[in-house]
Formats: structure tokens, sequence, C-alpha cells
């Protein structure tokens, strides 16, 4: 499987689990900024760097989605074995398990509030 079908199936898999993923041009913001997972407006959302490679991206998207139970879900098998890749690689990183309802917690400062725009 190419890796921007790989890609489109992360995707896919993220509308599950009520994760949101959007690219964005990090390097314009002026800041030094990577992608990661923050919480806005009480919804988690993965923000990508628009311009990561196509490898990137399902890198560091798997790697989210690997902090996910997603036992319950149905995934391609090539796609989820590039997320267990990922949960094997993060595993000893992540101490919290994630509950079955919600989503990781994002690191903190991050959860933006309703009264950011």
């Amino acid at each position: 499987m190419k890796s921007e079908q790989i890609y489109h199936q992360l995707l896919d898999v993220a509308e599950k689990v009520r994760l949101t993923v959007t690219e964005e041009n990090l390097r314009r913001t002026g800041v030094k900024a990577r992608s990661g997972l923050c919480r806005v407006h009480g919804k988690d959302v993965y923000i990508i760097d628009k311009q990561a490679t196509i490898r990137e991206k399902v890198s560091l998207l798997a790697a989210c989605l690997a902090r996910w139970p997603l036992d319950d879900i149905y995934i391609v098998p090539a796609v989820r074995e590039v997320i267990q890749k990922h949960r094997i690689s993060t595993s000893a990183e992540t101490a919290d398990p994630v509950s079955p309802d919600e989503g990781p917690e994002p690191k903190e400062g991050s959860d933006f509030g309703d009264d950011h725009p």
C-alpha cells in the first residue's frame, strides 16, 4: 500500500475515534512549532505540519492514533500494522492508559478553552 493510501486510511481511523486532523503551515507562524495533539473547545485536534512529507505525516498520525483504543474499530490490516509499530515504540513513553470513552490527554497548556477563537 502506498504512503498516500495509508495516510488517507489513517485519516478515516481518526474520524472514527472523533479526532479532527488538520494540516497547517506551521512555519508561517513565526514561532518554532511542530505537529501535535491539542484540545480545542473540548475536542481533540491533531495538527500536522502541511510541509511534512507524506511519510512524515503517516508516521506522525500513526503515532498519535497508537494512543487510542482501536480494538473495536475495523482497520485495514496493513494500516493497523503501521499503527501497531508506533504503539510499540511509544508504549514506553505513555504512562497513563487511554480511557475507552475519551482520547489521550493533550500536553498541559494546550487546551485553549472556549474563550480562544
